[in-house]
């Protein structure tokens, strides 16, 4: 049969050589678009990995079993603390008193295990679950390690405490919370949380890495397909991953290891994640929003931060996002405005610029959402010139009108652009008539006005939805005229922008040299699309720094695409004129060594800057001391989280840094005043650390100068230091006046005989009751103690009970308690001291040793009571 075949071939002339090689390429074709196709659903199958691998990541969890063989106990019905974990809901373990500091749970699973949360079920008491806590972890029960472990997770009669993953054998959960109602701390069922898989990464790392594969992914599925003359498809999609990447990767990089900015701090207060739905949140941002943002872009910061659970990636993720969807946006943009022969290393080298720009990166990681605006300005500008000068279809009026508002709702400088497109649109019409043939483009349609009135007035309809807004918004909020004072900021933001160090003034002068070359040749060349886009760039800045001076780093990021669209023009064509003309085949590499050389320079400009401190590479001095000093927020962070003595305290003279290490630091810092740390001082009442700010030098002379005398400092730099209080400062006596207590009856009164002059003071008048009780002091020693009272009376009986003195621990248990009567007050012309000593003993909880004390005045109403001070000496003190 085969000799029979090839014959027959013979016979009919067919050629097996040319049959041969032809199979062969269509085998071979058919395997690379397998090829191809396989690595295309690679892509996508990495995607569905990363975010399953987030969904497991997210709920790692599992029962631990064995809890048969579980030692619990508990320093409240200890006797009953098996019940939690029998493995019955119908039974439950109770503190049989309502909720106070201390009460603590604690298990001996029996051997070392992996462990990552908890899970409590309280049945239908749901006020049973504790509010806040402290959990503990040890392997061998004496040396225990804190977890942070924010708010847990709560869904009807479940909680869930989760963790880092640890190896323990011991978990403690310590109750530190105290109960508006009389409901006791109850436990169903005690559950210890292990992972599903060994591995167990941050939920925002993950997001992270998420978004670096997306951006990978998009470059390798658009890129590819780009029509080039200079690189081939697969060199541009390496170029552009390079850009993409490495852009990336600076925005991410330790993101939250410095802390929010003060506009930051601002937004956060406004966003109040936990506590609204998106709704509920839109209502109260429009009432209570002072921004100064548009609440679109603080929207899409609550998406990020409800898919990352963490408030720094969800500040900073989003301008990460939209500044690198720009450097994509500028790439295609300038390749379609340009009809320049250089256009595509131009437009790789703006790219370049834009992702490696310090400045750039520096707004973007501290959540300016200048990149979010940029963005949306370049998908106007792109669909506004397709739609009026290359005849775009009409249905384009509908994403014109929706970006426009879009770009009002993150700010309103946007709403210059319509005002900058008409402007330029005269301006074409005047050339038009007067010198045809000044601008190039054969693809520009609009000439004349009368043939495109139609097109000019659909489009004006697309921008009146967005006036209409912005005039509302206008005038809620005000409109600023312009203002030297404005002006002068704008420039002193710019110079800063463009500031470079390093190469001492040469590069500065490079960089101007280059934006006036090619400034010159942009000009020189008449391209309709090129002026169109540099004109609105230009009137857009200047519109907004002059009008919209809470924009100004929009504004100087406006500016600074501007000059790096002519820096780029003077760079490619001044090598041009200056390279001879005799090799031209030479210029394509000369361009492609400069273009390397200028994203070298950008690249290791900004890794100096954010990651390296070598001083052997160019870097921004004043960004990277910014970032510097920023990062020390977390360091410091560290050190008192180390610190799990529960009387710790911290105190903050600035809120919003006192907000910051508590929302994102799990840190209990106290904002407080200088002048109140001051105060408090002179009262004996010390934070146990302080942290200064040097936001201003005469100040921070006089606090530091204040903060040497009690304390000593242990970390820090020249921005932010932490002091810790010194050893002889720890046993004093802490005086606490009127101003320190709480009330239930009476009211102030002045008193030359009292020792600050301001007293609390009950008439026979008022009703019997607290005239005053607090401070809820921490107490974290054991000892013999003593409550000084100063007190004067007058007008009550000898016989008859005038006012009850007591400490009180907690919600209960008295302490002491002392009764007096009209005869203890001899003289009512001077305050009386009376003692009232108590003892503190920890050895029912050894786990927490802390009690929060108050001291209560109780007037009877059967004589005017006066308090001026109370003492807390402590033991073995000695005046």
């Amino acid at each position: 049969m085969c000799p029979f075949i090839f014959v027959i071939f013979l016979d009919k002339g067919l050629d097996l050589s040319c049959m041969s090689h032809s199979m062969n390429m269509r085998i071979f074709s058919s395997s690379r678009r397998f090829l191809r196709q396989a690595g295309y659903y690679g892509l996508f199958g990495v995607l569905g990995v990363l975010l399953l691998l987030l969904t497991v990541n997210d709920r790692n969890w599992r029962l631990l079993k064995g809890k048969s063989t579980w030692e619990v106990q508990s320093n409240y019905s200890g006797f009953s603390a098996s019940l939690a974990v029998d493995l019955n809901l119908e039974t439950a373990w109770s503190s049989h008193v309502p909720m106070e500091f201390g009460v603590y749970y604690r298990v001996n699973v029996g051997k070392p295990v992996t462990m990552n949360g908890l899970l409590l079920r309280v049945g239908k008491n749901r006020q049973g679950q504790p509010v806040r806590w402290v959990l503990k972890t040890s392997l061998d029960g004496e040396q225990w390690h804190t977890h942070v472990t924010g708010n847990g997770i709560s869904h009807k009669s479940l909680l869930i405490i989760p963790f880092a993953a640890v190896r323990a054998q011991y978990i403690q959960l310590i109750q530190t919370s105290v109960s508006s109602s009389a409901s006791p701390w109850l436990i169903n069922e005690f559950d210890i949380l292990q992972p599903v898989v060994p591995w167990q990464f941050r939920r925002g790392t993950l997001v992270l890495v998420i978004g670096g594969w997306l951006f990978f992914m998009l470059g390798v599925l658009v890129f590819p397909h780009q029509r080039t003359n200079v690189f081939s498809p697969p060199i541009l999609t390496v170029i552009v991953l390079v850009i993409l990447l490495s852009g990336w990767l600076l925005r991410i990089y330790d993101l939250d290891s410095y802390e929010f900015s003060a506009r930051e701090y601002q937004r956060l207060v406004v966003l109040t994640f936990d506590k609204y739905t998106h709704g509920e949140w839109l209502r109260s941002y429009f009432d209570y929003s002072k921004t100064g943002t548009h609440w679109l872009a603080l929207l899409c910061v609550r998406w990020a931060y409800q898919f990352s659970h963490s408030q720094f990636i969800a500040f900073r993720l989003v301008p990460a996002l939209f500044s690198l969807i720009s450097v994509i946006l500028l790439y295609f943009l300038w390749r379609i405005f340009s009809q320049n022969a250089a256009a595509e290393w131009e437009a790789l080298t703006l790219a370049m610029f834009i992702s490696w720009s310090g400045w750039e990166i520096f707004l973007n990681r501290s959540g300016s959402f200048s990149a979010t605006v940029i963005c949306i300005l370049l998908i106007y500008l792109l669909l506004t010139y397709h739609f009026l000068y290359r005849r775009g279809s009409y249905l384009l009026a509908l994403p014109l009108a929706g970006i426009f508002c879009v770009g009002l709702f993150l700010h309103p400088f946007v709403s210059m652009v319509p005002v900058g497109i008409l402007l330029f649109g005269l301006f074409h019409l005047l050339v038009c008539r007067r010198a045809p043939g000044l601008l190039h483009g054969g693809h520009l349609f609009l000439y004349s006005w009368r043939p495109n009135i139609r097109r000019l007035l659909i489009w004006l309809l697309s921008v009146a939805p967005g006036y209409v807004y912005w005039g509302m918004v206008a005038k809620k909020e005000g409109f600023l005229p312009p203002s030297r004072e404005v002006l002068v900021e704008f420039c002193e933001e710019l110079v800063r922008a463009i500031r470079f160090q390093g190469i001492e003034g040469a590069a500065a002068l490079l960089f101007w040299g280059l934006v006036l070359v090619g400034t010159y040749f942009l000009l020189s060349h008449r391209e309709h699309g090129e002026w169109w886009f540099v004109c609105l760039i230009g009137f857009t800045a200047a519109g907004s720094a002059v009008f919209f001076p809470e924009g100004q780093r929009a504004s100087v990021s406006i500016v600074l695409l501007l000059l790096g669209v002519l820096a780029v023009r003077g760079l490619h064509e001044g090598l041009s004129f200056c390279y001879p003309r005799i090799i031209p085949e030479r210029l394509p590499v000369m361009r492609m060594v400069c273009m390397a050389g200028v994203g070298l320079y950008f690249l290791l400009f900004s890794v100096n800057s954010f990651i390296g401190v070598s001083p052997l590479f160019p870097f921004g001095a004043e960004v990277r001391d910014t970032y510097l000093s920023k990062k020390t927020a977390s360091a410091l962070a560290k050190i008192l989280r180390e610190d799990s003595a529960p009387c710790k305290t911290v105190f903050i003279p600035n809120r919003a840094v006192a907000l910051n290490y508590q929302e994102n630091y799990g840190v209990l810092a106290q904002a407080i005043a200088f002048s109140e740390i001051q105060r408090l001082s002179e009262q004996g009442i010390f934070g146990t650390y302080l942290i200064l700010l040097n936001d201003d030098a005469a100040v921070f002379d006089q606090h530091r100068r204040f903060a040497e005398t009690y304390y000593t400092q242990i970390a820090g730099d020249a921005r932010m230091r932490l002091y810790v209080i010194k050893e002889k400062f720890h046993n004093v006596v802490r005086r606490y006046y009127v101003r320190d207590l709480f009330f239930s009856i009476g009211h102030h009164r002045e008193d030359e005989h009292a020792s600050r002059r301001l007293v609390r003071v009950a008439t026979p008048d008022d009703a019997p009751g607290l005239l005053s009780f607090g401070p809820f002091v921490r107490i974290c020693e054991e000892g013999r103690y003593t409550a000084r009272f100063a007190l004067r009376s007058f007008g009550g009986k000898a016989d008859e009970t005038v006012v009850r003195l007591g400490v009180m621990s907690d919600h209960f248990g008295a302490l002491a308690r002392l009764e007096l009567t009209g005869a203890d007050f001899p003289d009512s012309e001077q305050y009386e001291i009376f003692e009232l000593p108590f003892e503190i003993d920890f050895s029912e909880n050894p786990v927490y040793p802390m009690k929060r004390l108050q001291f209560s005045v109780r007037a009877t109403g059967k004589a005017e009571v006066r308090l001026d001070y109370i003492d807390v000496i402590p033991p073995d003190y000695e005046e």
